[in-house]
């Protein structure tokens, strides 16, 4: 797709990206990890830094992608379309870094009738958010692949939805949750499968992308 100096500079960039933001997944994996063990206090407070570190890293790499886009080395509809592609997987990296803050400060435990299924979401949102690394990896140089793994995140977001659907229902008719706590897991749900709705948003650009390119 991309050929040239400054295209492979780009390349480079974009790479070093997708590294960031799959380090910051990981963090997000590790961080909730160690809360479903019991983990709270520093030790959950040095995790919640490493996931808002790369965050940061995230952050500088899209902006150094951004600043290579305005070149004019590039297309405009490729500009426009790596850009919007960005900024919509950086949304899924922000969410990521707010869900472990928010967790690290109020550090309350899930209750044990919604845990197996909040672990569930867990490890539905992170197999999403690697194959949307996937598609990342692969899209300046496979973007048939890519739209594969691109799918493949829509897949699991919609199975993470039915599972949102069930936790609610758990945390609502549960007699052993009072109102208040109630609606703190409901938001926090709320916030972890934002990260699969957001990875689905980012993966409809990747998906639009290869629709323009077969046109």
């Amino acid at each position: 797709m991309l050929f040239g100096k400054k295209a492979n500079s780009l390349k480079d960039e974009f790479n070093a990206y997708v590294e960031e933001f799959r380090k910051c997944m990981k963090g997000f994996e590790d961080f909730f990890y160690a809360w479903s063990q019991g983990i709270c206090g520093p030790d959950l407070e040095d995790l919640e830094r490493y996931v808002r570190h790369q965050e940061s890293k995230c952050d500088t790499h899209r902006r150094e992608i951004q600043k290579m886009l305005t070149t004019g080395a590039f297309m405009p509809d490729f500009r426009s379309d790596i850009f919007n592609l960005i900024e919509n997987v950086d949304k899924v990296a922000n969410k990521a870094e707010e869900i472990v803050v928010f967790v690290s400060i109020a550090c309350f435990p899930i209750p044990e009738d919604i845990k197996e299924s909040f672990r569930e979401v867990l490890v539905l949102t992170i197999q999403c958010t690697k194959h949307l690394a996937d598609a990342l990896d692969l899209l300046l140089s496979d973007l048939k692949a890519s739209m594969d793994e691109a799918n493949i995140v829509e897949d699991v977001e919609s199975e993470i939805d039915t599972l949102e659907r069930r936790i609610f229902r758990l945390i609502f008719h549960s007699q052993d949750i009072n109102a208040g706590d109630k609606m703190l897991l409901k938001h926090f749900v709320e916030g972890v499968c934002d990260i699969s709705d957001k990875a689905e948003n980012a993966s409809d650009k990747i998906e639009l992308m290869a629709i323009k390119r077969k046109a």
